[in-house]
């Protein structure tokens, strides 16, 4: 990764929390679009899903183009039993790239329902409040609208031109 690009000490974050690993090649390819199942992983990292227990057999009875041994099963399974999923029909794509728009909604429906800890988190009004799951339907998200474009700025960098630290609660 260069030291010059605006998303350098974000992707340094994400990998010393364990939440990306990049390839086996030790490359990170920050410019290759992302997958629906890679997506999931980096959520599942960095939300902490508990996968020992994951049973990936319903996977296969779900989408007709889903492996239950592949490296991405446990998270695919974990989205789909906790209802993180929009797929409805019987074929999945996992190796697909995915927008920004899915892994938000599905990022949202993680947050909203806290999969972690079996809690509903009420983020809408201040400081976080967790109260028992309720059923497990999942809200629709609220309406946006479409902001328009904004030019990333870079990091602030240090005299020597090397990018600050990123607090470790930064996230």
């Amino acid at each position: 990764i260069m030291k010059d690009v605006w998303y350098t000490p974000y992707v340094k974050k994400a990998y010393a929390a364990g939440w990306i690993n990049g390839y086996n090649d030790n490359t990170f390819r920050p410019d290759q679009t992302i997958s629906k199942v890679e997506a999931l992983k980096i959520l599942g990292e960095a939300r902490k899903w508990n996968l020992k227990k994951i049973d990936t057999g319903k996977l296969k009875s779900t989408f007709k183009d889903v492996e239950t041994d592949l490296w991405y099963s446990p998270y695919l399974a974990y989205a789909l039993n906790n209802k993180l999923l929009q797929e409805k029909g019987k074929i999945f794509s996992p190796t697909s790239a995915t927008t920004r728009g899915n892994i938000s909604e599905i990022l949202y429906r993680a947050i909203t329902k806290d999969t972690t800890t079996g809690t509903k988190t009420d983020t809408a009004s201040g400081p976080a409040k967790t109260e028992p799951a309720k059923t497990p339907t999942i809200p629709k998200p609220p309406e946006i609208p479409i902001a328009p474009v904004v030019t990333m700025q870079e990091p602030e960098t240090s005299s020597n031109n090397e990018f600050k630290v990123i607090p470790k609660d930064a996230f």
